[in-house]
């Protein structure tokens, strides 16, 4: 019964930091335009302001992506019963996604996006709870036939209570290097020039610099890597990896994307 419990904790809590990461990127992808025509004329705004803006098609990707992760983790703590554990857990995912359809329906006020975000709110009841299903027995899966049962995906359980925060950190990063490499491949996709490729390629190395840290540090917490050392040493190990991998990361992605804008700049124009 305690797993279960874990399991559906561990869900809500975490799609609320993995949603979040999501919001926090909306104006960063879609109003960087707006925002640096703000700045340039002086005029103060707060990046909460923009919420999700009318991006209602981003807002249920974030839905659909968030379950998908925090479905598999939960799956994986309950190790029995994970789809069906990961359904129940995503029953406040469906009441908030009710309560978003009631609200933009039938509110006084004028929102923006009304009708898209009505829509994605039937359709997310639906798609949120089949993936939370599917994902909860995959991850239910993976854990009974590849790690021990006294972890979770092969880390000790009381890690995961300070791994969330350092998750959330690197998911707002990848989350933003995900959606700019996905949006250039629409920029230019009818370009199958030797430059596009390149740029294309450039454009996805953050992703690996944002991932990498997280998979050595997985490495080490379950114990495939560093074993012989103290834990001391190995926790050091872990905080150098995931403290200098968000900088590292961080200037990886700056360069990158500085490359990539100027060979844009040079082929495109």
């Amino acid at each position: 019964m305690g797993r279960y419990v874990w399991a559906f904790l561990a869900f809500s809590f975490c799609s609320i930091f993995l949603i979040d990461a999501f919001q926090r990127n909306t104006p960063y992808i879609f109003e960087s335009a707006k925002m640096a025509e703000m700045a340039y004329y002086g005029l103060e705004f707060e990046f909460q302001d923009w919420a999700w803006g009318d991006h209602y098609f981003w807002r249920l990707a974030a839905a659909v992506i968030a379950t998908g992760f925090v479905g598999f983790l939960s799956g994986a703590i309950a190790q029995s019963n994970g789809g069906r554990t990961a359904l129940i857990a995503n029953i406040p995912s469906v009441l908030v996604w009710v309560g978003t359809f009631y609200f933009v329906v039938f509110s006084e006020y004028e929102i923006e996006a009304s009708t898209g975000f009505a829509v994605i709110s039937i359709l997310a009841i639906p798609l949120t709870s089949w993936i939370a299903y599917t994902f909860g027995g995959i991850g239910a899966e993976v854990q009974t036939g590849s790690y021990a049962s006294h972890t979770v995906l092969g880390i000790k359980p009381f890690h995961w209570l300070w791994a969330i925060f350092p998750l959330y950190v690197y998911s707002i990063g990848i989350v933003f290097v995900v959606a700019y490499a996905v949006g250039l491949q629409f920029f230019t996709f009818n370009d199958i020039s030797f430059v596009a490729t390149i740029m294309a390629v450039i454009s996805m190395l953050p992703i690996f610099a944002w991932i990498l840290p997280l998979y050595a540090s997985h490495q080490i917490l379950a114990g495939e890597a560093m074993a012989e050392n103290h834990s001391a040493t190995r926790g050091l190990a872990i905080a150098g990896l995931l403290v200098g991998g968000v900088l590292l990361a961080m200037l990886v992605q700056f360069v990158c994307f500085w490359i990539v804008q100027k060979l844009g700049i040079w082929w495109y124009t």
